[in-house]
């Protein structure tokens, strides 16, 4: 989820260290609420009025632009953000038990062309009401799948979150993603502040034996 060159991206000014902390675990939802997840691809131009208006009816607190219009949207639609030969995007569908089908959250994989030169990018957005609710960890689980078995020449994933992101640094962990760096007012906020951001990265052989390579923190030369 890292490219090593600093770039714009479409949310705001993000580094290549500005990529994740996507989403965020406030507002409860009731916790034995059952469902079943799916990951479909968007269809455009089918797709378009609704993810309008699903971007636009949320805020996004650990985004640089917690809050998105209708305009913004449609532009990034029309640039080809959500979907084309770089841009990959998906709906987090959820099957609820007895009850409807609705569509929760999103992901898009962002810089398809990249990742032969680095790691990938990508963004994970849930809706407030069902955030904390361990959806983060299976999209991320299913991404980091869906990465490894269609890019056999990608290594590694790497995610950025602010360190104040507590939901998506577990999601990580729990995912066998481990921490690789600390970067210190990193991340522009809504609230005028730079926060932290903290860097989590998995490798390909880790993912398919299942293990966790340990990170020497302490080598540095006095």
């Amino acid at each position: 989820m890292m490219i090593v060159s600093v770039r714009e991206r479409y949310w705001g000014k993000l580094t290549r260290h500005h990529i994740l902390g996507l989403f965020c675990y406030s507002g409860k939802s009731p916790s034995s609420l059952k469902m079943h997840l799916s990951f479909n691809r968007f269809q455009f131009p089918h797709d378009q009025s609704f993810l309008i208006q699903w971007l636009v009816a949320e805020e996004w607190p650990f985004h640089v632009n917690h809050r998105l219009t209708p305009e913004k949207v449609s532009a990034m639609i029309s640039g080809g953000t959500f979907d084309g030969s770089n841009h990959q995007s998906f709906w987090i569908d959820a099957q609820f038990e007895g009850r409807h089908h609705e569509r929760i959250g999103m992901i898009r994989l962002i810089d398809i062309d990249d990742i032969g030169d680095g790691d990938p990018l990508f963004d994970i957005r849930i809706q407030s009401r069902y955030r904390g609710q361990g959806i983060g960890r299976q999209a991320v689980a299913w991404l980091t799948k869906y990465f490894f078995e269609n890019w056999p020449e990608l290594k590694r994933i790497s995610g950025a979150t602010r360190s104040d992101n507590r939901g998506m640094r577990r999601t990580f962990i729990t995912n066998g993603y481990i921490k690789e760096g600390h970067f210190r007012q990193d991340w522009p906020g809504s609230d005028g502040f730079d926060h932290d951001s903290v860097l989590f990265t998995i490798l390909r052989g880790d993912w398919q034996k299942k293990e966790i390579t340990p990170l020497n923190w302490n080598d540095e030369i006095s």
